[in-house]
């Protein structure tokens, strides 16, 4: 027997109202936050605030952002690796160094789910 989520419910009604219900609760393993990047630093380290139950989560977005430096001084961040990921939090490392300390990255993540 597979462990797989029922199908949706789709009721229309007579004024052609379409409800969908879901069977599928949201992930249990779905949190996010912003973090402030050190200047001059390639890995960045993010604890989470309680941990998991495990290491069975992926990222489901990443987005760095500087609201403060003028726009022709900011610098294009990506992460280019991840050192490493564990229930308690994750290490990335980053293309280049943040020249000063306006950069944020926002991070969510988001429990594996492939049926």
């Amino acid at each position: 027997m597979s462990n797989y989520p029922s199908p949706a419910k789709i009721n229309i009604s007579s004024d052609r109202v379409v409800k969908i219900a879901l069977s599928r609760p949201r992930p249990y393993y779905s949190r996010g936050d912003t973090v402030d990047l050190a200047p001059f630093e390639t890995e960045v380290v993010v604890e989470f605030n309680t941990p998991l139950q495990d290491a069975n989560w992926v990222f489901s977005s990443i987005f760095f952002w500087n609201s403060a430096d003028a726009e022709i001084d900011v610098v294009h961040l990506q992460a280019v690796g991840r050192v490493q990921k564990s229930a308690s939090g994750f290490t990335l490392r980053l293309n280049a160094p943040p020249p000063t300390d306006n950069y944020k990255m926002d991070w969510a993540i988001a429990e594996r789910y492939n049926p």
